[in-house]
């Protein structure tokens, strides 16, 4: 949780949004946004394009870091939803 909180503060001005959820709380949107290779999971997600970028990194502040700026470059692979 450290982690992504480092994260949610070095990116405080960016149009970012971050929120948690517990895994196995909400099955249709673990179905949906095809979570099923284990936790913690961390997906982007755009609204008014449909789309969405899943993170294979480890969980840590680079991986965190890396996927991050790799949304906003726009150089993360997107998924239809």
């Amino acid at each position: 949780m450290d982690s992504l909180t480092e994260t949610m503060k070095k990116n405080a001005s960016k149009p970012l949004v971050f929120m948690w959820a517990q895994g196995g709380d909400h099955f249709q949107f673990e179905d949906k946004f095809n979570l099923s290779f284990g936790y913690p999971a961390v997906i982007a997600v755009s609204p008014s394009k449909s789309r969405f970028a899943t993170m294979r990194a480890a969980f840590s502040d680079e991986g965190l870091g890396d996927f991050t700026k790799g949304v906003l470059a726009g150089k993360q692979s997107l998924n239809e939803f």
